[in-house]
């Protein structure tokens, strides 16, 4: 089974959790949907002049940046369109008169300095949520008209409030957790109510933070259990198809 992927690490890590027999067709990250549904910037920047970034970071500057991210996953051909919200943990900007996301991989490049602030730039904010919810009612159709038979999977990933071990968050860090839970519950209902209804959700006992991960201590870096239970849900998707 032919799975694309749109979102983030939470759901990129599970296709390297074990061995499997999964096709990830392509994965994008780095961006937000209300940055896709907007025009591209005037002169889209070659990879090259995205330096210092190189191979994978570049490329996702760059397909924020020229808004092709719909199209390239619907260019794969896959079964599934898996799709997460984390990535929207970053807050927008404007850029040529456009929107674009303003990614930590966007911050190192020399655009930086001609960014400037526009409304509902971050997550935890009701315009942002707007925002989304006008954007997925707008690529919805668009991708569905590209993929008509592509079963789209909202992977409900929210951040993690706990750790492993003695592994702590700060209760700053907690308070905001919180609160952006709840925008992005928000999102997933709005994205599932665009695409169709079809979600998943971890179970709770596995929504835990690893201080091992290989990307470090963060609330979107879970514990292996995490990663195992997703994969058997895809498996079990593909079985269904054999």
């Amino acid at each position: 089974m032919k799975v694309a992927v749109i979102g983030s690490c939470v759901s990129r890590d599970t296709f390297e959790h074990r061995p499997h027999a999964l096709d990830l067709a392509g994965y994008w990250a780095r961006t937000s949907w209300v940055s896709q549904v907007r025009p591209p910037v005037k002169a889209v920047p070659s990879l090259e002049a995205l330096r210092p970034l190189e191979g994978w970071r570049a490329r996702m500057v760059q397909s924020d940046l020229d808004k092709t991210v719909l199209q390239r996953a619907a260019a794969t051909g896959p079964d599934v369109l898996l799709v997460d919200l984390i990535d929207e943990r970053f807050r927008l900007a404007r850029l040529d008169g456009t929107v674009v996301t303003y990614s930590t991989h966007l911050a190192e490049t020399s655009l930086r300095s001609r960014l400037t602030a526009t409304p509902g730039a971050d997550v935890d904010s009701d315009e942002r949520v707007e925002l989304f919810t006008d954007a997925v009612s707008r690529a919805a159709p668009r991708l569905r008209a590209r993929m008509p038979d592509v079963r789209v999977v909202v992977h409900r990933a929210l951040f993690a409030t706990r750790a492993v071990g003695d592994a702590r968050f700060d209760d700053e860090a907690l308070e905001r957790a919180e609160r952006v839970n709840g925008r992005l519950a928000v999102m997933y209902d709005a994205l599932a109510t665009a695409f169709g209804g079809e979600q998943w959700q971890a179970p709770d006992d596995v929504v835990v933070a690893d201080p091992d991960h290989k990307w470090g201590l963060d609330h979107y870096h879970y514990v292996g259990g995490y990663y195992e239970a997703l994969l058997q849900h895809l498996e079990a998707m593909s079985l269904a198809r054999s």
